[in-house]
């Protein structure tokens, strides 16, 4: 296993557990909230959680699943922003949404990212027609779509290269060990190859004065 491919293992698992932890953590401030939008997002989180579970479990590497997991980060930013439908604070918990795009940035997977940002826009320009009370208080609002959208554009490209860099950073010191690795075969290959010359020739060197010892006894 590289050390990219280790390190997305790790940050699949973290998020993994953050999706799972989102539940009661979204149960917790819905009963002090909304009691009545408490079972549907805890339903729908516990969805989103087992989802990126499975595909966590089933098929650690493949970039399908670290989609999957990006995407689910989304998750509970959508369920908090629709959970303080109507009040002053729902204009804040549009924050998480970038909190968790930020997250997904351990994966080192811009395939990833895109995936997250995809979704957050397919939820916000939706719900902006579809049930606006979930996404801004007072209603839809497009301009507002379109500012969240350039502000995640932004802060996707910015994400973006910063997991191209950890990515080809982690490449590069894998490919660096295995260049020394080669090395170092190579010069005890060498090593072993000059010790079997020295062998041969210290052999060659005894037969020598060993003839010529046998040709001063003959004499």
């Amino acid at each position: 296993m590289t050390r990219l491919e280790a390190l997305q293992s790790k940050a699949m698992m973290v998020l993994v557990g953050i999706q799972v932890a989102a539940i009661p953590v979204y149960l917790a401030k819905a009963l002090f909230t909304d009691g009545g939008k408490a079972l549907f997002g805890a339903i729908l989180l516990a969805l989103i959680a087992g989802l990126s579970a499975f595909v966590w479990k089933t098929a650690p590497r493949e970039v399908s699943s670290r989609m999957v997991v990006g995407a689910g980060m989304v998750g509970l930013p959508a369920m908090l922003t629709y959970l303080m439908g109507g009040q002053a604070w729902q204009i804040d918990m549009h924050m998480t949404f970038f909190a968790a795009l930020a997250m997904v940035t351990l994966l080192c997977d811009w395939r990833a990212l895109v995936a997250a940002a995809g979704v957050t826009a397919v939820h916000h320009l939706g719900l902006n027609f579809i049930l606006p009370s979930a996404l801004f208080p007072g209603g839809g609002d497009v301009l507002r779509v379109i500012f969240h959208a350039v502000v995640v554009v932004g802060e996707t490209a910015v994400l973006i290269w910063l997991a191209h860099a950890v990515s080809k950073a982690l490449m590069d010191a894998d490919q660096a060990v295995t260049e020394a690795e080669a090395a170092n075969i190579q010069a005890r290959q060498l090593f072993e190859a000059d010790k079997e010359r020295q062998a041969q020739s210290e052999q060659s060197r005894r037969a020598v004065a060993r003839k010529h010892f046998a040709r001063r006894q003959h004499l």
